[in-house]
């Protein structure tokens, strides 16, 4: 009888011996790929206290001032026409327009998720006093913290920010007519401040990428959310350098190459009855890749056959791509059938979950934010860190 064939295969980051017989029986192939999979899709390790994140998403101080002037504005924007009392019963209805101007973000002192706001409010009044209308200048100073937090829904984490407390706030703005303004102006300012609901930030997690912890907090003037992922083998990543413009999104290799695996199990057996089991994830300078993948025929005779894809990770119309370039076969069981690799991974979408973890990673993708939208730009690769780099336009 022929002796064991020994086939190592570097499966979520550990080297694993798997002792396949040279014949590759039906019941020794389906028994190796159940035992991967029962691995793949299990649970991972209970998180501590001090869970390091596996997912890291940084947005710009510009992003930041974004999402800070839209809390802003939104509780000094006008629901609808003011009646100020004068003297001698007279009153004016006044209708204030005030922009956020010169806003400049610093350390909150008293609250740990926030930001210090402080900014010039610059705008206008229209009045109507006894049928006579015109118009005001209006300026004024305001200081508040912003927070930021975060709702769970799955596996998909929300991003709000709102404001948490107002310091201070000034408001000068001429008489309409003999009607005083600018105490009635404060307090409405005030009050709306106060009641301004909560601004999206966007989405974080989700689909292709389940997030199962989640936190976020300010970093100076920029955005940090960080998540640690419900899949087994995924690997803490590095914190990156600061983000000078736009948004970066970074993940180790290991952790995609886990979100590839779970991809690939839960869908199970494709056409012919094969199965897709990628097994190591190498990205080098420029996103260009090496993928080893296995696959499975999980009936019949039943076989298997080890393949290497070299593509790239390449940006395309603002989104990350993900392209197969070639393949080559590293071995096989004895009496395995042919199979396409390439058409397989296109048809299980393996290499579009590597594409879709960044992009669930990505809270601006819903636009939420003033009508931002999110523009990948550049992919980049420090060691096994893989970071992705955007723009966001309006």
């Amino acid at each position: 009888m022929q002796s064991a064939a020994r086939v190592w295969a570097k499966t979520l980051g550990t080297s694993l011996v798997i002792v396949v017989g040279a014949i590759g029986c039906p019941s020794s192939v389906l028994a190796e790929y159940q035992a991967s999979k029962a691995e793949v899709l299990g649970a991972p390790a209970e998180l501590g206290t001090n869970w390091k994140p596996e997912v890291r998403v940084r947005l710009s101080p510009d992003l930041a001032e974004a999402v800070v002037q839209s809390v802003l504005e939104e509780g000094l924007s006008t629901k609808k026409a003011l009646t100020v009392s004068g003297p001698l019963g007279v009153s004016a209805h006044v209708e204030p327009s005030v922009d956020v101007k010169e806003l400049r973000l610093g350390a909150a002192k008293s609250c740990e998720r926030c930001v210090n706001a402080r900014a010039s409010l610059d705008g206008e009044v229209g009045y109507d006093v006894a049928g006579f209308r015109g118009s005001v200048p209006l300026h004024g100073q305001l200081a508040a913290d912003v927070a930021l937090s975060l709702a769970r829904t799955g596996d998909e984490w929300s991003a709000t920010a709102t404001i948490e407390d107002v310091q201070s706030l000034e408001i000068d703005v001429p008489h309409a007519g003999k009607v005083a303004l600018a105490g009635e102006l404060e307090q409405w300012a005030r009050r709306g401040l106060h009641e301004a609901p909560a601004i999206p930030v966007g989405s974080f997690g989700g689909g292709g990428l389940p997030i199962r912890a989640a936190r976020v907090a300010w970093n100076g003037d920029a955005v940090e959310l960080e998540g640690a992922t419900d899949v087994v083998g995924a690997t803490p990543v590095p914190a990156g350098g600061a983000v000078p413009a736009g948004w970066a999104v970074s993940l180790d290799a290991q952790t995609l190459l886990a979100l590839a695996r779970r991809a690939a199990f839960e869908q199970g057996a494709l056409s012919h009855d094969v199965a897709v089991d990628p097994r190591a994830l190498e990205i080098g300078d420029g996103g260009a890749f090496t993928l080893d993948l296995r696959l499975w025929r999980l009936t019949g005779a039943g076989w298997w056959r080890d393949y290497t894809v070299r593509g790239t990770l390449a940006i395309d119309g603002g989104k990350l791509v993900v392209r197969s370039d070639d393949v080559t076969e590293r071995g096989k069981s004895r009496g395995a059938g042919f199979a396409d690799p390439l058409a397989l991974l296109v048809e299980g979408r393996i290499l579009q979950s590597i594409a879709d973890a960044f992009d669930r990673a990505i809270p601006l993708r819903a636009g939420s934010i003033g009508g931002i939208t999110p523009r990948a730009s550049a992919i980049s690769v420090d060691g096994t860190r893989v970071t992705l780099e955007g723009t966001a336009e309006r």
